[in-house]
């Protein structure tokens, strides 16, 4: 053979394994980001600005363990914040993050810790959606299927996306493969046009 033609013929082999790679590099991101969103969750974001923890440099410290997946230092630092004498909207803050932590992490007996403590703290809206988690990584379940379709209808943006990942999950532990596949598809492309805008990463400037 031609040693022009091997030479082209390999530089395509090797621009097909660039462009994979790299595909499933940004992939990967983009899942890993929406799961610890729907992990994160809007609402405590909202609910930490409003509480005392918001300046505590250990609550700071939590924060950065948990986004780095740092599960001795998040221990470490939740043992830490307990033993500090927290008001109820402190105690909330800090179980739902730990608790949507433990969830991500799939680490099932901190998560059922956690779970309980919020039940003595959280309203019955905040523990509506700590259940629907509960129930969808922790059960395995598909209990509250209709109610995130619901939610589903009405939010936009990264929320949204987060909302169809749990969905996804949702049917997967239901069976429901294609609707599973549906979901996930659906949460990456919201969450992509979300942060980049409908062009893509790629094609904004």
């Amino acid at each position: 053979m031609d040693r022009r033609i091997i030479m082209f013929i390999g530089l395509i082999i090797i621009m097909a394994v660039v462009f994979l790679f790299d595909h499933f590099k940004n992939r990967k991101s983009t899942e890993e980001t929406i799961d610890y969103l729907m992990n994160r969750d809007f609402e405590i974001l909202k609910t930490v600005e409003n509480s005392g923890l918001n300046d505590d440099p250990l609550f700071i410290k939590l924060n950065t363990a948990v986004h780095k997946k740092n599960p001795s230092k998040v221990a470490q630092y939740a043992c830490e914040l307990e033993k500090k004498d927290l008001g109820k909207e402190e105690k909330l803050v800090l179980y739902e993050l730990l608790f949507k932590y433990y969830a991500s992490a799939k680490d099932e007996e901190a998560t059922k810790t956690y779970y309980q403590k919020l039940s003595e703290v959280a309203g019955e809206k905040e523990m509506k959606h700590i259940s629907m988690i509960y129930d969808t990584k922790i059960l395995r379940g598909s209990a509250f299927l209709d109610d995130i379709n619901k939610e589903i209808a009405r939010t936009k943006g990264k929320e949204k996306a987060s909302l169809e990942s749990l969905a996804a999950q949702m049917y997967q532990n239901k069976g429901i493969k294609y609707k599973a596949k549906q979901y996930k598809q659906l949460s990456e492309k919201h969450y992509r046009e979300a942060t980049y805008g409908k062009a893509g990463p790629r094609e904004k400037k």
